[in-house]
């Protein structure tokens, strides 16, 4: 095992547990529990149902992209999105995701990894338009025009996905050697740039759709612990996402739950409402599929054993 990294990772897990102590002495444990106590089990459960519609999205993106390397079934891209899951919610920047092409028995491994950057990018600027959404809604003008700034600012950044990326396929396929063939670095930037517009394209309206599926689900349970919860405090809901960018903390956690708790705030989210809500939709729809993915990679560790 690389102590280096064992030593970072146990700086990480000190920080999330810190984190959560800090929330628990500020909210209270008791009130915690009694909302958990007071929770709605219908909305509880309903929200469950979306879990398999963001998985599902998620995995059909990454299928699409995949194919465009090589032959790949449902079932292996699904295998190999929890096991990047596993990794993702483990690592700094959710950077062990880039390993999602590991898992994948066929293809150029190098490219696969350019996919999932490319699967990362748009994840990352759809979330970006939510907020920037969000962030227009808001009373302060500043904020509003750093919203405007951000959601046009996305979109242009997706035109010139649409219009560059394939254009740069063939100048940096020609760039082969030297370090660029050490490192597969070429491997990887072809698989980044050689997707098709239309596979891109589509990518985007599908991560589009499963975005608006987990914030969805995200209300489902915030109306579980407070049945009044205003459909006005959807917008923000990608800004607390955004905060797990922030390499400090396992998974994100006690970054989103702290986040939800300050932002929530204005719209009257008791402080033991926002933690429940966010912090039992990572459980929902981060940590048990990501607990699968760890038996998969447990499985997957076996077979090269063998």
């Amino acid at each position: 095992m690389n102590v280096r990294w064992f030593n970072r990772a146990w700086v990480r897990v000190s920080l999330t547990l810190v984190l959560m102590a800090l929330i628990l002495a500020w909210v209270g444990p008791v009130s915690i529990w009694d909302t958990i106590n007071s929770s709605r089990p219908g909305p509880l459960l309903l929200s469950l149902l979306f879990t398999p519609g963001v998985i599902g999205i998620k995995t059909l993106r990454w299928l699409l992209l995949a194919r465009t390397q090589g032959p790949i079934s449902f079932q292996e891209a699904l295998r190999s999105y929890l096991a990047g899951l596993t990794l993702a919610v483990l690592t700094p920047l959710a950077a062990g995701e880039a390993g999602r092409g590991l898992f994948v028995r066929t293809g150029d491994r190098a490219g696969l990894t350019g996919k999932v950057v490319l699967d990362k990018l748009v994840d990352l600027s759809t979330v970006s338009i939510f907020a920037g959404i969000g962030l227009t809604l808001t009373e302060e003008p500043a904020v509003r025009a750093v919203g405007v700034v951000i959601f046009s600012g996305v979109f242009v950044a997706w035109g010139g996905m649409l219009g560059l990326l394939p254009k740069l396929e063939v100048p940096i396929a020609g760039a082969d050697g030297g370090w660029l063939t050490s490192f597969r670095i070429s491997a990887i930037v072809s698989g980044l740039t050689s997707t098709p517009r239309s596979q891109l394209a589509l990518n985007m309206a599908l991560s589009l759709a499963g975005f608006t599926i987990f914030y969805s689900q995200a209300f489902v349970l915030l109306l579980a612990f407070w049945s009044e919860a205003p459909l006005t405090v959807v917008p923000y809901f990608p800004i607390i996402t955004l905060s797990t960018i922030l390499p400090i903390a396992i998974g994100g956690v006690g970054i989103r739950e702290w986040t939800a708790i300050l932002l929530l705030r204005r719209f009257g989210v008791a402080e033991s409402v926002a933690f429940n809500t966010f912090f039992t939709h990572f459980v929902v729809v981060q940590l048990l599929p990501a607990l699968a993915g760890a038996a998969i990679i447990s499985s997957f560790h076996r077979e090269v054993s063998d």
